[in-house]
């Protein structure tokens, strides 16, 4: 459904004097047309537009690096969240969107305790209540 939802938008963006596309129901999420466009182009089987349809925000404060996810709600998933990482802002973030990357391919729900494959490593995931976002519980990766 959401990858139709994409060809469409991406469709109408092409024949339009639209600069910005605003997507789904719930989750309000701006993008360039540009960007909107060229990621609704790449999109495959093995690739799938994350960032037209999830936000990532990322932390970088004294003593906390982390990230968490905006828009999985809309897939019927809990937001993703790492806090307090000895890794990279931009490990951090690879981290997250390749999780999402694989739930949203393989349309999986993490359970209380699993790994989750992400760049050759096995991350450690579990729900907790949030650090970054307001509502949750949602699935904290340990990395």
């Amino acid at each position: 459904m959401y990858k139709l939802f994409t060809r469409v938008t991406a469709a109408i963006l092409e024949h339009s004097q639209a600069s910005i596309a605003v997507l789904m129901t719930d989750e309000v999420l701006v993008l360039p047309k540009g960007y909107y466009l060229e990621a609704a182009r790449n999109m495959s089987d093995q690739s799938l537009p994350v960032y037209c349809w999830v936000y990532f925000g990322l932390i970088e404060e004294e003593g906390d690096t982390g990230g968490f996810t905006f828009g999985l709600k809309e897939f019927g998933l809990p937001e993703m969240e790492i806090s307090r990482s000895e890794n990279s802002i931009q490990e951090v973030h690879g981290v997250l969107y390749d999780a999402v990357q694989y739930v949203l391919q393989y349309q999986i729900r993490i359970k209380d305790g699993q790994q989750v494959p992400v760049d050759g490593l096995n991350v450690k995931a579990g729900y907790a209540d949030p650090v970054y976002l307001q509502e949750g519980p949602v699935v904290k990766l340990a990395y």
